[in-house]
């Protein structure tokens, strides 16, 4: 019987991601093509291998069957190949790192072109997600290391400490100075400034005499600014930020659910106080740009909006108490190292070293 490893691996992307479509990007080919190397294995074997419910895939028993002994069977050619590239002396392989987005867009592109300009024969497979479902492909073998947000709790995996994320409460500079802290506008406050003068002296629209318009001037600009959550005044912000006045403000937080979340809602906790009604966003930079139009302040990591504060776009407050995350390496306690995984794995370690010399600098 005559089965194809690209049927296999096709195979195998539409079980991971749930979708003939998604997995046709995955692969780059056409959903065509893709439904034309499922129908061959089928045809091939005599059974279905997949069901289809809605817009999802999933495999049928047969296909349950057939991927796990293809991920093993692949896994040990992968690992053949490896060996071979490595008797002269060339480093090749497949590497698959699971994270989360923020990670693979702000920490590690400039280690990836480093270590793909040193290994031009490996390949890296890019997985996204929360820490938990990085975690269990991780134990399912179908990822080879996470960087995860700390702690995980899964015993098959050994864990090693990586980065100390500093978190940050950022906002828009274009609101410029808040009122600090923050007084919410009451239904009884009164207008201030030339308005109330007007109103004291009758209707808004009733003539009044020059000097009534020029004491209306004098009281304008002496009055203090209204005392609304945002003013236009152009001071500056607070260098840094406490749970409860951080808590009088809108605020745009990342999901609910998501480590991150929790351990933002955790230094909330702590305080005795909780964000009212936050907006949810499971998307860093929909998020910033959210904080960017002038809808909300938030929490999140400094290393992902570090460009933005230092272009002017953003201002960053640091929080007291100081607020961390740990970030880790994951992998399986059994895991065989491969030449491509210990090249990574080093790869990751000299960003690990320049992250730390960074922080240390900043501090």
């Amino acid at each position: 019987m005559d089965l194809q490893i690209a049927h296999l691996r096709t195979l195998q992307a539409i079980a991971r991601h749930g979708s003939f479509s998604r997995a046709a990007q995955a692969l780059n080919l056409t959903q065509p093509a893709v439904s034309m190397q499922v129908r061959h294995l089928e045809r091939a074997l005599g059974l279905p291998l997949l069901e289809r419910v809605g817009k999802r895939a999933f495999p049928t028993r047969a296909g349950q069957l057939l991927l796990t002994h293809a991920d093993r069977a692949l896994r040990d050619l992968e690992a053949g190949v490896e060996r071979v590239q490595g008797l002269r002396g060339v480093v090749a392989g497949r590497v698959r790192l699971g994270t989360s987005a923020s990670i693979s867009i702000y920490l590690l592109p400039p280690a990836l072109r480093r270590f793909r300009a040193r290994y031009p024969e490996t390949e890296i497979v890019i997985v996204t997600g929360n820490a938990a479902e990085i975690t269990r492909a991780i134990v399912a073998n179908a990822l080879d290391i996470g960087i995860v947000s700390l702690p995980v709790r899964e015993r098959e995996l050994t864990v090693t400490p990586f980065f100390r994320d500093e978190l940050v409460a950022i906002a828009a500079i274009e609101w410029g100075a808040p009122t600090w802290p923050p007084t919410p506008p009451t239904r009884s406050s009164r207008p201030s400034g030339a308005g109330a003068l007007l109103d004291n002296a009758g209707t808004a629209g009733a003539p009044t005499s020059s000097s009534t318009r020029s004491a209306a001037a004098r009281q304008s600009r002496a009055a203090p600014r209204s005392r609304d959550r945002f003013t236009s005044s152009r001071r500056r912000w607070p260098k840094t930020v406490d749970a409860p006045t951080l808590a009088g403000y809108p605020l745009i937080l990342f999901e609910a659910g998501a480590t991150l979340r929790r351990v933002i809602d955790g230094w909330f906790h702590r305080a005795g106080v909780a964000p009212r009604s936050p907006m949810d966003l499971g998307n860093t930079e929909a998020i910033k740009k959210l904080v960017e139009a002038g809808l909300g302040l938030s929490v999140t990591s400094w290393f992902s909006v570090k460009s933005e504060v230092r272009a002017g776009t953003l201002t960053a407050m640091r929080l007291t108490p100081a607020l961390e995350r740990q970030i880790g390496l994951v992998r399986r306690r059994d895991k065989p190292n491969t030449p491509a995984l210990e090249a990574f794995v080093a790869a990751l370690e000299d960003l690990r070293r320049s992250l730390e010399t960074r922080r240390r600098r900043a501090t």
